[in-house]
């Protein structure tokens, strides 16, 4: 039985999803014409868009192979929050030395990851990307996985873009993220030092300004 029930929109109108948090399993139905007090009999809890759902799963992933698998299962729902949530979760994961040595043995499982992740940078707003860049810079200094570069490139033309949209936490995980995998990007930085010129560092936490 499903410990989290959600309520989705899907194409053809409200779909009840299950999530077995043990499992990972998921089971899913059509919730058709059902009113939102026969939703709330059956146990959903209501969701805005089908990430809260794959962010669910990423929450409750606390191995490479589950994360791998539940992004191979749930490809289609991923949206720009769950790529970089997953490539944040993989940064977590690959501090343990088991999960660091599972990357090493397979590295080629997060490459359909990594090819959805650079297909879909044009739609990444700020927060994903500072996410993703964090986790990428960790696998990368941990030995565990290197990105390409041309992900990395996608990643650099992108994160210029959007730095007018970046708060403090997202230009000091971007800039950090770049710097720790020796990256230099003059057209990132130029923009990031616009922006923080422009803002005055008074946004900027001391945390944030060592990064």
């Amino acid at each position: 039985m499903a410990s989290c029930v959600y309520t989705v929109a899907g194409e053809r109108g409200l779909i009840l999803i299950g999530l077995d948090t043990s499992s990972l399993e998921v089971t899913h139905r059509d919730a058709g014409g059902e009113a939102p007090e026969a939703q709330r009999r059956a146990g959903a809890v209501p969701c805005a868009e089908p990430a809260g759902l794959v962010c669910a799963l990423l929450i409750r992933t606390f191995r490479t192979s589950r994360l791998v698998g539940a992004h191979a299962q749930h490809r289609k729902q991923y949206r720009p929050i769950d790529l970089g949530a997953s490539w944040n979760t993989l940064g977590k994961l690959v501090r343990r030395q088991s999960e660091k040595q599972v990357l090493r043995d397979a590295p080629r499982m997060l490459q359909p990851l990594a090819e959805h992740t650079e297909q879909a940078l044009p739609k990444f707003d700020a927060r994903p990307l500072a996410n993703t860049v964090n986790g990428l810079a960790t696998l990368h200094a941990s030995r565990g996985w290197q990105a390409s570069d041309a992900l990395w490139t996608g990643l650099a033309t992108h994160c210029t873009a959007r730095a007018p949209t970046m708060n403090a936490m997202d230009v000091a995980n971007t800039v950090h993220g770049f710097a720790k995998v020796g990256r230099r990007e003059p057209a990132l930085l130029d923009a990031i030092a616009e922006e923080a010129a422009e803002r005055g560092l008074r946004e900027f936490k001391p945390q944030e300004l060592a990064n």
